[in-house]
């Protein structure tokens, strides 16, 4: 049995995200569709620009203009994907960022990333949910084309157009279904604690998504609430596996016991979400997918359990002609630059004489390895061949990338695992000090493909 103390209210772990999307951002997507097409949101504008590593963001009518920095670029970027020198743009992060906040496209002039939300900046758009009344987001239906209650009853009637004129099928199927518009399941459900004596326990659900043609990335968000044992103690995800499979049988772990990010005055564990998903590129997105969630630890005391709750989860066919300009073979360069205290090896405190520390990154990009990829570790450890140093990778791979080697670390290490593989997804670092006396921390950690 795992046991959990207090001090994992205040334990080390960390999360960078590399060109992602805060809860923040996430709550500020739809901030400019919500005034009209054309329409500029001063505050999404600005996260949006500093989210590609510009200074900050403002409003130029109906365009959202990123300011560059004025002596180089970012400070402290959490990933070298952003601009380099000062009033760089990079023409393809710009256009992501822009169509992010709801703009039709976006465009480098002069050094300066631009918006332009055109009269059709909102059509393919996602529909906004209801306001978060504290439980689960369930989606509006997809409008079925009957015009119903869209114009008061006495509202006048249109007889230029002919009857028979045919209706817009643009971005619908037979079924009625559409890009953009997710299918949820909100149906609660619970995923017992792995029991001290048998196997590990499942949770198996499903949803259908309609047969619009092939996609290039379903967007996965599922809300799982914070753990704790005893009401007290916070509890993270790292007993925790899930995994997302296509029609087709293809399957996606996308999460393989991360222990998730803490935040709050308890330190609550939260479950990641949302993922944008490029595993099933130009595959067809039509039929059932099922989520699954296993607890492979048993995690409670002996006299009580902890529960995994499902609330609800959603999946998104996302329009695939907003990521045909995307190029997933570009370089990648996702970091975490902050510096993390290792904890040295100690047997003072009468349980393990190891204290591990785990740290995580986030990576958006919708990338995908031609060859082999590295992780790259920067210490201040004056002896590294103390040190062991374990990674998991996007796709659920483990694998111990350095085991008290003689030093220095290599300037990279290869992820042989990975080779092939799409980097979009969650990392996690854990690195233990297996010798008393000597300290460090460690000060920067990369993802790098291509």
């Amino acid at each position: 049995m795992r046991a959990l103390v207090a001090a994992a209210v205040a334990g080390a772990i960390a999360c960078a995200c590399a060109v992602a999307e805060t809860d923040d951002e996430n709550d500020t997507r739809d901030a400019m569709r919500d005034d009209g097409a054309g329409a500029c949101d001063a505050r999404a504008c600005n996260l949006t620009c500093v989210g590609i590593g510009m200074a900050g963001g403002r409003c130029d009518g109906a365009e959202c203009v990123c300011e560059p920095w004025d002596g180089g670029g970012a400070e402290d970027a959490t990933t070298d994907v952003a601009p380099d020198a000062a009033g760089s743009c990079d023409p393809l992060l710009c256009q992501q960022a822009c169509v992010s906040i709801g703009a039709a496209s976006g465009s480098c002039i002069e050094g300066h990333c631009r918006c332009a939300a055109g009269a059709d900046a909102d059509a393919d758009a996602t529909p906004d949910l209801p306001p978060d009344d504290g439980g689960a987001d369930v989606p509006p239906p997809p409008d079925d084309g009957s015009g119903e209650d869209a114009a008061p009853d006495d509202a006048p009637v249109d007889d230029a157009a002919a009857d028979d004129a045919p209706a817009d099928d643009s971005g619908r199927d037979d079924a009625g279904g559409a890009w953009g518009v997710p299918v949820c399941d909100t149906t609660a459900a619970t995923l017992p604690d792995r029991p001290l004596v048998g196997g590990a326990t499942s949770l198996t659900r499903s949803v259908t998504l309609p047969a619009l043609g092939d996609g290039r990335v379903v967007r996965l968000e599922i809300a799982i609430p914070p753990r704790r044992i005893s009401s007290v103690i916070p509890v993270p995800f790292d007993d925790l596996r899930a995994s997302l499979r296509s029609p087709d049988g293809t399957t996606r772990t996308f999460w393989f016991h991360f222990q998730g990010d803490a935040s709050g005055t308890l330190g609550d564990y939260h479950f990641f979400t949302p993922w944008d998903l490029p595993v099933w590129w130009d595959r067809p997105v039509g039929g059932t997918w099922t989520l699954t969630l296993q607890d492979d630890v048993h995690t409670g005391l002996l006299t009580s359990a902890v529960d995994t709750q499902l609330t609800s989860w959603c999946l998104t066919p996302l329009d695939p002609a907003g990521h045909a300009a995307i190029d997933t073979g570009a370089a990648l360069r996702a970091c975490d630059s902050s510096s993390h205290a290792i904890s040295d090896y100690d047997c003072s405190s009468g349980s393990s004489c190891e204290h591990p520390v785990t740290f995580q990154l986030q990576v958006t990009n919708l990338v995908r390895a031609s060859a082999t990829p590295a992780i790259v570790v920067e210490t201040t450890h004056p002896d590294v061949s103390q040190l062991r140093i374990e990674l998991i990778g996007a796709d659920g791979s483990e694998a111990v990338v350095w085991n008290r080697g003689a030093g220095p670390l290599p300037a990279s290490i290869p992820l042989s695992t990975m080779t092939g593989a799409w980097m979009t997804g969650r990392y996690q670092v854990k690195v233990t000090d297996l010798v008393e006396g000597t300290t460090g921390a460690l000060t920067r950690w990369c993802i790098h493909a291509n």
